[in-house]
């Protein structure tokens, strides 16, 4: 990963990087993110000079120091691009995890059944025994 004039991002830019992903992840707004990333892309020069030209209001809600490195990351193309991939990368993730999870949620209600099921065939065994 590049920074600004081509330089490495710095670990701070990294670690920015990462949290805006991981909090589009969990707003669910990965698919509009990725359209808005992907849009802006070519312009990513520009929009890095728009980003600055609301700092002082965007410092208002985010960390000032953190808000800096994310818009020095973002005059970068390639650290758009790096962006988007950990957006798709965590969404992905979110996505099996939650499909894991519905799995399971399924399993149990089949096992909730199927104890249901056995304890009215023991019942009704019962009945006819006696």
């Amino acid at each position: 990963m590049t920074g600004h004039s081509g330089e490495p991002l710095t670990e701070a830019q990294q670690e920015v990087i990462e949290k805006v992903a991981k909090k589009i992840i969990r707003w669910s707004a990965a698919v509009p993110a990725i359209f808005a990333l992907e849009s802006m892309k070519p312009l990513s020069f520009v929009g890095s000079q728009f980003l600055i030209a609301i700092g002082p209001f965007a410092e208002i809600i985010f960390n000032p120091d953190e808000y800096q490195q994310f818009v020095l990351a973002m005059e970068n193309r390639d650290n758009v691009e790096y962006l988007l991939q950990r957006i798709e990368s965590l969404d992905m993730e979110a996505r099996d995890a939650e499909k894991a999870a519905r799995k399971r949620a399924k399993e149990i209600r089949k096992e909730k059944r199927e104890a249901k099921r056995a304890k009215r065939l023991q019942a009704k065994a019962a009945n006819e025994d006696n």
